[in-house]
């Protein structure tokens, strides 16, 4: 079942709003990717390394193509 399946059988019609301090993706896929990519969730993130901010920057604006 994806995540959007399982929000519209719960009957939640909203975005659930996840801040991701330290967003810098060590380990790969981020615990709620599920959702963000899916459109479920709006994610803040804040990642004080600038190398890893730029790489992040770049995945996000490729999302928002």
């Amino acid at each position: 079942m994806s995540a959007r399946d399982l929000a519209k059988t719960l009957g939640f019609e909203g975005h659930i709003q996840v801040i991701d301090v330290g967003a810098n993706p060590i380990d790969g896929k981020p615990p709620y990717h599920g959702i963000y990519t899916e459109d479920i969730a709006h994610v803040i993130g804040f990642e004080p390394n600038l190398e890893a901010f730029a790489k992040l920057e770049k995945i996000k604006k490729e999302r928002d193509m």
